[in-house]
Parts: C-alpha cells; sequence; structure tokens
C-alpha cells in the first residue's frame, strides 16, 4: 500500500472507509485552517491576528494528525527542504548563547514558526509519496477559491457600508483604512494576494474539469472585483505571474495555445474594468479614495517610498552583523540605535522584504544559504520542466504569487501563510532531484512536531487569557483614569507576574502603571531600556525621557525627544502634550524639560509621508 496511489485504490475499493475518512477529514481540517486564518472575524486587542494564527496553527497540526495513517511508513524527502529550518535554528541558538535577545520568548516564537514550516512541507513531501497530490491539489485550489470568494464578498459589503447587517461575519472597517477595503483579512494587500491565489485556483480547476465554464466566471468576477475593491498596487504584478504561469508552464492544464492567450487577455481585460467599476465605488466611500491602479501613477508615492527607506535600513543592520546577523526581530531595535537623525525615516518591525530581512537578521549564513537553496530549486525546475505536470504549474503559480508578496511585505510571518507555502513546496519539490534523498521512517517526527506544535498552541491559548486579563486591567486603569496607587499596581503585577510567552508585552503594559518618581529610579531606567532595546515605540520613548529628566540627565532625554522626533513624528504631539503634563503638575522636578522640547520641536524634520 505504501507505493501504490492511495485516491485510486480509494475509488476502487470501497472497504477502506477508515482510509477514506480520514483523507476527508484531513481536507476539511486543511479548509478549516485557511478559513480561519484568513477570515477570522476574531480581530480584538490586545493581538488583533492571534485568533486567526492560532486556529489555523491548531486546525492544520489536527489534520496532519489525521493524514499520517495515510502517509506511508518511510517515504523520501529532498534534503534542500531541511536544511534551511534548521540552519536558522542553529543560528537562533548561535544569537541566543551570544545575547542578541532581550527576551528568550523571541526564539521561541521563531522555533514554533520553523516548526511549522517543517510540518507543512513535510506533509507536502507525504502526499507526493503517498499518490495523492492531484487530490490533494485539487483541495487546496477549492479551498482557496471558496475563502477567497467568501472574502471578496465581505469587501463588496464594506463598500456598501453594510458591514453591521452582516455582523459578526464581516469586519467592521476602521476609519483609517476606508480606503483599501480588505474584507476579513485586516490588511489590503493580504486580501488581494489571496484573490489572485484563488483566480490560479480557478482556472487549474476548470483546466482539469472539476469546475465548469458557466461557474468558473462568476467565480472569476467576484474575485478580479475584490482584488480591485483592495486598492493595491501588489495586484498587477500577480495578474502578470498568473498570465505568465497560463502563458509559459507547458504543463498548464488548458493545452490550446490560443486558449491560453485569451485567457491572458481576459485577466489583464477584465481586472482593467473591475478597477475601473472600483474607482467609481471607492469614490462613493471616500472622495480622496483611488484604485490601485491610480496609485501606480503616483510619482513618489508614500508606499513606494517608505519602502526603499526600509529596504536600505536593511542592508545597513546587516552591515552590523554582516556573519550572523543581528538576531531575530531585532531589526526595529537597531535602527533605533544607530540610524541617523538627519530626517524622517521609515520606523517598522519588517522592512517589507523577506529576503532583506533573513539578510539582516540572519546574516549570510542564513540568508546566503536559503537563497542558495532556492537558486538549486530553480536549475532543477528549469531541467525538470518537460516533467512537469499541471499540478506543479499551479503550484508554481501559487508559491510566484506568495513569494512576490514576501518580497514587498512579509505575509510568511502569518501561519496561515506559512501553511500554505510549505505545503505547497513539499508538493512541488521531487525528492529524485536529488542523488541521495533521505529515506527515513518520517512519519514519527511528524507525530511528534504535530504533538510539539498543539502543546505549543495550548499553552499559548492559556498565556495569552492571562495577558488579555492584563490588559482589560490596565485599559480599565486608563479609561477611568486611575492613579497608579499601591493596591492597583500590586492587582496589575498580579496579574502579569505569571505571564511567560507574550513576556515582553505584559512588561510593556506594566509599566505603563509604574509611578513616574525617583523611587527605584535605576530599576525603571533599566526596565524601560530593555524595552526600548526590544520594541521601541512612542509612549516607551516618552517614558524614557521623563525618567532621564528624573535622573537629570537631559542629553539622554534630548537624544530620545529627538528619536522621537525623527522616527515617529505623527506621534510627537501626543507624547508632547503628556510630557508637557508632568511639567505643568510637577513643575520642580520637569522645569528643565520644557526648554529641551522646544529646541528639538524647532528642529523637528518635515514629515515624508
Amino acid at each position: 500500500m505504501s507505493t501504490s496511489r492511495v485516491d485510486s485504490f480509494l475509488a476502487r475499493n470501497a472497504a477502506v472507509p477508515r482510509i477514506n475518512g480520514l483523507f476527508g477529514a484531513f481536507a476539511v481540517l486543511f479548509g478549516l485552517a485557511i478559513a480561519f486564518g484568513f477570515l477570522n472575524t476574531l480581530r480584538e486587542a490586545p493581538l488583533g491576528d492571534f485568533y486567526a494564527e492560532w486556529m489555523a496553527l491548531v486546525f492544520f497540526s489536527g489534520g496532519a494528525a489525521l493524514l499520517l495513517p495515510l502517509l506511508p511508513c518511510r517515504f523520501p524527502v529532498h534534503p534542500t527542504l531541511l536544511i534551511g529550518p534548521a540552519l536558522l535554528a542553529a543560528l537562533l541558538a548561535l544569537q541566543l548563547l551570544l545575547g542578541r535577545y532581550q527576551y528568550v520568548q523571541d526564539v521561541v516564537f521563531w522555533v514554533g514558526y520553523l516548526s511549522l514550516a517543517l510540518l507543512a512541507v513535510l506533509v507536502g513531501q507525504g502526499v507526493r509519496a503517498a499518490g495523492v497530490l492531484s487530490e490533494v491539489t485539487a483541495r487546496v485550489a477549492w479551498a482557496l477559491v471558496l475563502v477567497a470568494t467568501l472574502n471578496s464578498l465581505a469587501q463588496i459589503i464594506q463598500a456598501g457600508r453594510a458591514e453591521s447587517s452582516f455582523s459578526p461575519f464581516v469586519v467592521a472597517l476602521t476609519e483609517r483604512s476606508i480606503c483599501r477595503l480588505y474584507g476579513n483579512i485586516g490588511q489590503a494587500n493580504q486580501a488581494t494576494t489571496l484573490a489572485w491565489l484563488g483566480i490560479g485556483g480557478v482556472l487549474y480547476l476548470k483546466g482539469v474539469a472539476r469546475l465548469s465554464s458557466l461557474l468558473s466566471l462568476p467565480f472569476l468576477v467576484l474575485l478580479l472585483v475584490g482584488s480591485a475593491l483592495s486598492a493595491s498596487r501588489m495586484a498587477w504584478l500577480f495578474a502578470a505571474v498568473v498570465a505568465g504561469g497560463v502563458l509559459l508552464f507547458q504543463s498548464w492544464p488548458e493545452r490550446h495555445r490560443r486558449t491560453r492567450w485569451m485567457i491572458a487577455a481576459m485577466l489583464f481585460a477584465g481586472f482593467a474594468a473591475a478597477n475601473y467599476g472600483a474607482a467609481t465605488v471607492l469614490a462613493a466611500v471616500d472622495g480622496r479614495c483611488v484604485t490601485g491602479a491610480a496609485r501606480l501613477a503616483v510619482p513618489n508615492e508614500a508606499g513606494t517610498e517608505i519602502r526603499l527607506d526600509l529596504w536600505r535600513q536593511a542592508i545597513e543592520v546587516w552591515g552590523a552583523s554582516p556573519l550572523i546577523g543581528v538576531g531575530a526581530f531585532n531589526f526595529l531595535p537597531t535602527v533605533y540605535q544607530m540610524e541617523t537623525l538627519d530626517k524622517h525615516h521609515a520606523f517598522d518591525i519588517y522592512p517589507h522584504n523577506t529576503a532583506l530581512q533573513l539578510l539582516a537578521e540572519f546574516g549570510l549564513v542564513g540568508a546566503g544559504a536559503l537563497v542558495a537553496i532556492f537558486i538549486y530549486w530553480i536549475a532543477k525546475l528549469v531541467l525538470a520542466r518537460r516533467s512537469l505536470t499541471s499540478h506543479d504549474a499551479v503550484l508554481l503559480v501559487w508559491l510566484a504569487i506568495i513569494s512576490v508578496h514576501a518580497l514587498l511585505e512579509f505575509p510568511l510571518h502569518y501561519s496561515y501563510f506559512l501553511i500554505l507555502f510549505g505545503i505547497m513546496l513539499g508538493m512541488l519539490v521531487r525528492p529524485e532531484w536529488s542523488r541521495a534523498p533521505m529515506r527515513s521512517a518520517m512519519r514519527r517526527p511528524m507525530a511528534l512536531l504535530v504533538v510539539t506544535l498543539l502543546g505549543g498552541a495550548a499553552f499559548a491559548a492559556v498565556d495569552y487569557v492571562k495577558f488579555d486579563r492584563l490588559f482589560w486591567l490596565e485599559d480599565q486603569r486608563m479609561a477611568y483614569s486611575a492613579a497608579p496607587t499601591p493596591e492597583v499596581r500590586g492587582m496589575i503585577l498580579a496579574a502579569g507576574a505569571d505571564i511567560w510567552l507574550f513576556r515582553s508585552r505584559a512588561d510593556h503594559l506594566m509599566s505603563l502603571s509604574d509611578p513616574m518618581t525617583k523611587d527605584e529610579l535605576s530599576r525603571k531606567i533599566a526596565e524601560t531600556d530593555r524595552l526600548l532595546a526590544h520594541t521601541p515605540q512612542p509612549v516607551i520613548m516618552a517614558r524614557r525621557i521623563i525618567l532621564s529628566v528624573l535622573d537629570d540627565d537631559l542629553e539622554t532625554a534630548r537624544l530620545h525627544i529627538r528619536r522621537l522626533l525623527f522616527f515617529a513624528p505623527h506621534a510627537y504631539d501626543e507624547m508632547a502634550h503628556q510630557m508637557r503634563r508632568f511639567i505643568e503638575n510637577r513643575p520642580k522636578e520637569f522645569a528643565t524639560l520644557e526648554p529641551i522640547l522646544k529646541e528639538e520641536l524647532e528642529r523637528r524634520p518635515k514629515p515624508r509621508w
């Protein structure tokens, strides 16, 4: 059974309901992982993406557990698929030993994501070995088509400002994002990525006769409209990727060249028409809103300038530790410490380019190895181009879409994107491309990964509940302007005492209720410096300024005021208002702060975006 095609076996032998049931259960759980990842409506504080990522992780891990009995006990795995995660894990351990991390939890998070990626890749290799590649590809395609269509419908509902009528199934728009209709995903560029993944799925299902031409048309229309309503410039790149895949891949399920050209032309013409209609809809929502096509025509568009500045910063951060990088999640704090204060700079946790982020945080060793592996796969695909199947073609299109997105943002930092990318990559890469593929009993390591990930998910859920309680207490304290009395402070400290996984966020929340006095000043400064060295934020900068004045260290106060102005000028007025309240209420202690605020405000850089 280990070498036969399981899907053909099932079709011929109805006397094995156990296997059929397990495969069906895997398909359902995988679909739920995609649906709850992309369409989750539980996007509430304190972490808006927690439930989406957590549910995607749990459903996929559960599905992988049900799939394990269907896989051969021993199946080949291409070794390059294991080198990347293993190398990054080794670099994380080395960076930890070198003291690159303020919080060990950052390493734990990364190990968790690497474990999830490894499980997804092994599931993909197992699917190929078990002979169910066509069935799983079709299930992935249907999951993407249905989820993307539902999100497009949510975008249309948002365009009509009817979210309340469909609550809680459609996420309400925020005023800040009103020009970028994103459905339930919460991010417009992710919405357009999902739409084009769905479009690739529709074309594939039609080509392999699993979706009729009559039914494929409404799916395509809805998905093109959804992509246009996102007002994302990336959509045109995705259109080129899908059209290029249809035209260039000989294995694409549509064999007639004329039909391929018609499909490519239809995609661009249809998307142009969708953009024309979206321009009217978006203008009706807000007169300032424009489409992605209109944004492409804007010279020096803010999004482009911000990305270019972030990419420059990533190169400079890489220069600080060229071989092994500065450490995971350490891009932003490194920028905060080393960036020149000559003009308004971009300020983000991610440099909006996964390759550059890997270079900055894992150096030449990590990024160089991954790029070399990527080039190796491209070479093997070129050599094997005549033997590629229609399943390989659509997998290539999907992987190209996610890869293009990853070069402009950070989708692989989300579990649901990582699951998709990993399983698609595992299904695409053929073990026989290697002269020495690994042939070992992979089901036990996969079972261990499943148990580890589900156990980690349970621990994360418990820890998140504790963190949520701490957030609620601090939110209530601030809402009622309650003074940080010893009783209130004690309650908050007790709530945050046993939070572990979300420790850095808990420390940040607990610092807000720490009285700004000279009592235990050295401790407060040390804790604030630790937070700044982990995730510098305007409120933490303002806290450090106040503590510096209390410590009579006016130069340090001036430095952080300057950094606040050059990195977060739009947040300066609010932070300055809070600091001036200290000046008004405690003039003896903070009289020296006012002149510095005035002097540095006069040197305030002109915001570039």
